[in-house]
């Protein structure tokens, strides 16, 4: 897995903010509109079966978090623990959980 880090943008200032040095395991999807809670992949066990191109890889499932966890530098393992799983494993780095995610029910 590729070293990741985290950054928004802030749209009044139009300045890119760093907010996670280290962001592996975590893909995120999209936070609430009240920016409460973040949708994220998480990447919590490698993959037992091949990808599609032959790498072995991760697989990641996804998770509702508060979104004060994420950007405070908790831990994947945090964001999994006081997170709620919502559906079953991907591959990680795909676009599988995008496609099934429609967005915020207000």
């Amino acid at each position: 897995m590729r070293p990741r880090k985290m950054y928004r943008v802030d749209i009044a200032t139009q300045q890119v903010v760093l907010v996670r040095a280290e962001a592996d395991h975590i893909h995120v999807l999209a936070f609430s509109p009240d920016d409460t809670q973040a949708l994220v992949g998480l990447a919590i066990q490698e993959n037992p079966k091949p990808s599609p191109i032959g790498a072995r890889g991760w697989q990641e499932k996804l998770y509702l978090v508060p979104s004060g966890l994420l950007l405070e530098d908790a831990s994947w393992k945090e964001l999994q623990r006081q997170g709620t799983a919502l559906g079953g494993f991907q591959h990680w780095g795909t676009s599988e959980h995008v496609h099934a995610y429609v967005g915020w029910l207000r």
